[in-house]
């Protein structure tokens, strides 16, 4: 999401006034979207309709792309007032609407701060469906081979039985390598993070050691229905969602660790965003938090009068935590949105990790 989130702000560079719309379309079929697209957009300053037009038109003509007639769960439009635009389909259903100088990116982080973008093979003996995710599931790929069953009782004729079952072995080895290969041939072409396999326990070990070895991480999932896409789409979506609070959980902890490798706080968070120390940004929610910004190079703050870095006097910043995220974000920083109370709420509900121990 940070590279999406940046691509977004570069798009809008020396814009002085965007509007950010986000809409929810949990429930709703594509063409139900459609018209709950049109009528939000009636409602907009006219300055903003020609980029919204565009928008709109760019993102009406995906739903004619999906395979069934789900409409996405939300989308975020941005668009200036020079006609310029951007349209976002979102994971999860976010509503709001912003006007700043700049589009309002963390309601998106939010949204797709618990998913990762990923490859999902469903391997039954023979069969391989490889599909993408990045917040939709789609079928990229399938690999297909007759594979000689192996053989539980040897009997009188063990040594017939013994080839047959070397047979059934070499014709494995040999499949789970090709899809190996194929897997990592799709990651050269899209770049995702990891692979999570489904695969009965008979194929689960051969196939992890197998895929372990694209270098990507490899994670077993237990699926509930194999043929139904959206079904899988729910349960891929329900395990990283999982995973996500378990591991933002250990990432609150090591911020709260101690003062030498993270930032905790307000102050403390702009001080090291200000001066691009910051590894990893953690936002608890979403708060309507004013600030200040320096005219001159663009410094953050909460009350001062002068710039921290140059000396610069500082003017009103509407809303801080976009503006820590946008700052962050261009600085190469991974920003979290947890969406729930942590630990961090006692200390303003922001904290990070630092690059370097202080």
């Amino acid at each position: 999401m940070t590279r999406t989130a940046l691509k977004i702000l570069e798009d809008f560079d020396g814009e002085d006034r965007v509007l950010s719309l986000y809409m929810s379309f949990q429930g709703m079929s594509a063409k139900q979207a459609s018209i709950e697209l049109k009528n939000r957009s009636r409602g907009v300053d006219r300055e903003f309709q020609q980029g919204l037009s565009r928008a709109l038109d760019e993102f009406s003509d995906r739903f004619g792309t999906f395979k069934d007639p789900r409409a996405p769960r939300g989308v975020a439009l941005f668009t200036a007032r020079d006609g310029a635009f951007a349209a976002l389909e979102l994971p999860n259903p976010v509503n709001g609407e912003y006007v700043m100088d700049a589009p309002a990116i963390l309601p998106a982080v939010k949204a797709f701060s618990p998913f990762r973008d990923a490859w999902m093979v469903l391997l039954r003996r023979g069969d391989a469906r490889i599909f993408r995710f990045g917040h939709r599931l789609s079928e990229a790929d399938r690999i297909s081979e007759e594979i000689v069953r192996p053989v539980r009782d040897a009997g009188f004729r063990g040594g017939e039985e013994r080839r047959i079952e070397r047979r059934s072995e070499t014709s494995l080895g040999r499949f789970l390598k090709d899809l190996k290969w194929r897997i990592k041939e799709l990651d050269m072409e899209f770049p995702s993070r990891e692979v999570w396999l489904s695969a009965s326990e008979e194929l689960l070990p051969e196939a992890l050691a197998a895929l372990q070895e694209t270098g990507l991480p490899v994670r077993p999932i237990k699926l509930r229905g194999d043929d139904d896409l959206h079904r899988l789409e729910e349960d891929l979506r329900e395990a990283m969602e999982r995973r996500f609070f378990q591991e933002s959980e250990e990432l609150v902890e090591r911020i709260l660790e101690g003062p030498i490798r993270s930032a905790l706080g307000l102050r403390q968070v702009i001080d090291a965003v200000n001066r691009r120390e910051l590894m990893k940004l953690v936002i608890e929610d979403l708060e309507d938090l004013r600030g200040v910004r320096c005219g001159s190079c663009g410094a953050l703050g909460i009350d001062e009068p002068q710039c921290p870095l140059c000396g610069g006097a500082m003017g009103e910043e509407e809303n801080l935590q976009e503006a820590i995220a946008r700052r962050a974000i261009r600085g190469g920083v991974n920003v979290v949105v947890l969406g729930r109370p942590s630990a961090i709420r006692e200390h303003q509900g922001i904290g990070g990790l630092l690059r370097n121990p202080r």
